[in-house]
Parts: C-alpha cells; sequence; structure tokens
C-alpha cells in the first residue's frame, strides 16, 4: 500500500479561464490571499498530476516541483505577520514548501489559537514533525504526546501523522528507543479510536486499521534494533505476536 501522503494539497475541478491571482500583489490581503495561493497551489498539482498520468514525469519529479511552487508563492509572506485563524492553512503550505522554520513558527501560532479539538489535534502534529525536522526531537516527542490527550472521537490522526510523519522525520538522530515508545503509545490511542461506522470516514478507517498496526509494529522493532535496545525489541516482539494476526482490540463504534 501506498505510503500516506499529508501534505496533501487541494485539487481543484473544472475550467482554468481567465489570469490566475497573484497571492503575492499587495492588494491581495487576509483570508483571501490564502485562499488564492492555496487554489493556485490546487491548479499546480492537478497539472503536475496530469503529468505523472500521462508518464511524462516521475511521482518524486511531481513532488520536487510542487515543493518549489509552493516556495515560490510564499516569497513575500512574513510567517511572524499571519492572521491567527490563517496560521494553519499557511503552515500546510510551507510544510508543502519544506520551509520547516517558518512552518514551526505558523503552527505555533495555530496551536496557540486552535478554535477545535480537531484543530489542536492535527496542528500539533504537525507542529512536531516541523521540529523533529529541525531536529528537536525532545520537543517534537513532547509536542505530539499533546495531541494524544484528547477525546476518544478526536483520536483517529493521530497514528498516521506518528507513524509516517514524525517518525520518519526523527529516526536516525539519537533517539530511536524514545520514538519507539512514542509510536507504541499512538497505537493504543488508534485502538481507543471512537469512529462512526455509518460514515465515510469510519468505514475508511476501519479499512485502514490493521494496516496502520502492522506497519506500526514493523517500526516499533527496527527502532528498538536501531537503538541496541534489545531487550525491548525482544519484549515488543512479543506484543506484536499477541496482536496478530487475531489480537486487534476493535476500535468503539457509535
Amino acid at each position: 500500500m501506498r505510503r500516506f501522503i499529508f501534505l496533501l494539497l487541494p485539487v481543484i475541478a473544472g475550467c482554468k479561464v481567465g489570469p490566475i491571482p497573484d497571492p503575492n500583489d499587495p492588494d491581495m490581503a487576509g483570508a483571501n490571499r490564502i485562499e488564492v495561493l492555496q487554489r493556485n497551489l490546487g491548479w499546480a498539482y492537478s497539472a503536475l498530476q496530469e503529468r505523472v498520468n500521462k508518464g511524462e514525469i516521475s511521482v518524486a519529479d511531481q513532488h520536487r516541483l510542487i515543493r518549489l511552487k509552493a516556495d515560490k508563492l510564499l516569497e513575500n509572506v512574513d510567517p511572524r505577520r499571519l492572521r491567527p485563524q490563517d496560521a494553519w492553512r499557511f503552515g500546510d503550505v510551507f510544510r508543502t514548501a519544506q520551509r520547516w522554520e517558518d512552518a514551526r513558527k505558523a503552527y505555533e501560532v495555530a496551536v496557540s489559537t486552535a478554535q477545535s479539538e480537531d484543530r489542536r489535534v492535527n496542528d500539533n502534529l504537525r507542529l512536531a514533525q516541523c521540529l523533529a525536522k529541525l531536529g528537536r526531537i525532545d520537543e517534537a516527542i513532547s509536542r505530539a504526546r499533546s495531541a494524544f490527550k484528547t477525546p476518544p472521537a478526536e483520536r483517529a490522526p493521530i497514528l498516521p501523522a506518528v507513524l509516517y510523519e514524525v517518525v520518519p522525520a526523527a529516526q536516525g538522530k539519537g533517539n530511536d528507543g524514545k520514538l519507539a515508545r512514542l509510536l507504541e503509545e499512538a497505537m493504543r490511542e488508534h485502538q481507543t479510536t471512537q469512529i462512526d461506522v455509518n460514515s465515510q470516514a469510519g468505514r475508511a478507517f476501519l479499512t485502514a486499521f490493521p494496516h496502520h498496526l502492522l506497519l506500526g509494529w514493523k517500526k516499533v522493532l527496527e527502532l528498538y534494533r536501531s537503538a541496541g535496545q534489545r531487550g525491548q525489541e525482544a519484549a515488543a516482539r512479543k506484543r506484536a505476536m499477541i496482536a496478530f494476526p487475531n489480537g486487534f482490540s476493535e476500535p468503539v463504534r457509535v
């Protein structure tokens, strides 16, 4: 299964008519500016996806080019002067551009002014990835754990973000044993997530549920091994063997 990509960009459907607005236009301000920026990035992503589909460029080329496009669109954006309500959206674009320090600043604003639990959880997890990319591993782990303190209905993003974003950004920097423990905690949170099985999101969660856990256990063993913690690796292997193939604790259904 393809690795989850969480730097998702909006894909704008329909025809592209007329000139593309410039988000760096000094007359472009506030919410309108971020909307135009995201729309332009969405158009670029769609065009590049079409080229991937035709075999003209690789997926790696697509990611590189969309990163360059995001960086160009952000050239006159000051992360210290964002409207709080727009901070997480700018953070997402900074993250696409791999401007990790600027993304960190934007997400810190977003976390401190989050208007919903969903935003608080997601923005803390994205901030954790930025901190890991910047080499601030202990802070990244602490920030990720802060997202765990949330009601069961808000826990769905935790394991995918930790497994596919935070851990890869932090791995190999001297803290792999700590990352293994963080990942095991994230898996426990995943197993207590409350979902609505009648919703599309709930059904998607159930479909992906065993896959994330299987990859999670494999990564836990890898992390303990790379940390030289053989005893912890052996103990985790026993826990993994209990979990598979028939040992899942089912998520809470509503």
